[in-house]
Parts: C-alpha cells; structure tokens; sequence
C-alpha cells in the first residue's frame, strides 16, 4: 500500500544533525559521540576548509562550541602556540585537550579518536615560522611511504627545513627507515650527509630545537 511504502522509505533515512549556521548533515558513524570542538583558534586554515570540517563533525556525531569556556568543550582546535599562550594555557587548566588540525584530520581518516601522544603532529608547534637552527637544513627521505613518508615530510616542513624529493650533494640530513637503497649508498659514499631516522625529526619537533 501507499501508507507501507512510505513507513519503509522514511525507514530508509539516516538520522540528522544539525551544526553552526542552521547547516544540517546527515550522521555517519558516531565515532566522535561525546566530543566538543572549540574551532575558533584555528585562523590559519581557510574558512571553505573549516566549514568542511564543522561538517565533518557533525556528521560523526561530534559538535562545536561557540567558546572554549563553554561547559562540555572537550578539544580546542589550534595551529601554532605562538601568540596564543593565554589561550593554550587557559584550555589546559579547564583540562580541554589542545590539539592541531592534522590530530583532527588524522581522526576522520582514521574513522576513531586518536591519542594525541600517538604523535608529535598532534599538538600545535610551537611556531608557524619553524626553528631558527633548522632553515638550513636540506631533508630528504628513503625508505619510507604511505601515512608514514608524508609524516616525514610534514615534521621537516613544520621545523623549517627544505624537504626535497631527490638525494644530492645538498642534502643535509637522510631520513632512513632502514640502511640500504640508493640514496643511504649515495650518503654513505659522499660522508657528507647526517643519516637520521624519524626519531631526530620526532625529538625536533617535541623540543622545538635542532635535536643532536
């Protein structure tokens, strides 16, 4: 009957949800159930792309706040800790977990909540501007890939050294997941290259320093 194939088409709905600015979204898996984002201290990242995370929020249950002081605020959302001491240290004291939007994105991709200790990435740097001692740094990388290579990448650009694809006289510092290919032969004969792995990037960015 008309009447049954209408209870059956609005079983067929997925639930909504409503987020900032009347937008509604329909729900996906609810791995962020019980999460509340504060975004506003996120200003690096453009707005089209902070619209699209609300979103994406939204969708997986979560929502946001208008002001990290709101009751409930959960995670304060922040690129960089400079020029926004007050505002980290104030978020810490209300025990909100201060997290970057890699940590965020690393979550959607995921499709669960990541520990924000599962990585450096996770909590905003210090400085957009990157480390003093690092600008003449030339990294490269071998070895590595997938999540695991950009992750790479990503620690080198954010401590303000040069990443560059290809291994040349250059290169200040190779980034080896083992020691064997091309490029770790290639440094080992020129001896002129510091043979790393991720953990001197890993140690770099939780001190903010060139790390030994």
């Amino acid at each position: 009957s008309i009447k049954s194939n209408q209870i059956k088409s609005k079983s067929k709905l997925q639930p909504m949800a409503a987020v900032a600015g009347s937008l509604v979204v329909e729900l996906g898996e609810p791995f962020l159930a019980g999460c509340v984002f504060y975004l506003g201290h996120a200003t690096a990242t453009p707005r089209d792309r902070m619209r699209e995370i609300e979103k994406q929020i939204a969708h997986h249950g979560g929502r946001c706040a208008a002001n990290v002081e709101d009751a409930g605020t959960t995670h304060a959302v922040m690129e960089q800790r400079e020029c926004r001491e007050y505002e980290y240290w104030r978020a810490r004291e209300k025990t909100v977990v201060v997290v970057h939007p890699e940590w965020l994105n690393a979550c959607l991709r995921a499709k669960r909540v990541l520990d924000v200790g599962e990585s450096v990435l996770y909590s905003p740097p210090q400085s957009l501007r990157g480390v003093d001692a690092m600008r003449d740094c030339v990294v490269c990388v071998t070895g590595y890939t997938g999540e695991r290579r950009r992750d790479v990448e990503t620690m080198a650009r954010v401590l303000g050294a040069k990443f560059q694809k290809a291994y040349d006289r250059t290169v200040t510092h190779l980034v080896c997941f083992e020691h064997e290919g091309a490029k770790w032969a290639r440094a080992k004969e020129l001896k002129q290259t510091h043979i790393v792995n991720h953990r001197w990037l890993e140690e770099s960015v939780a001190k903010w320093t060139r790390a030994d």
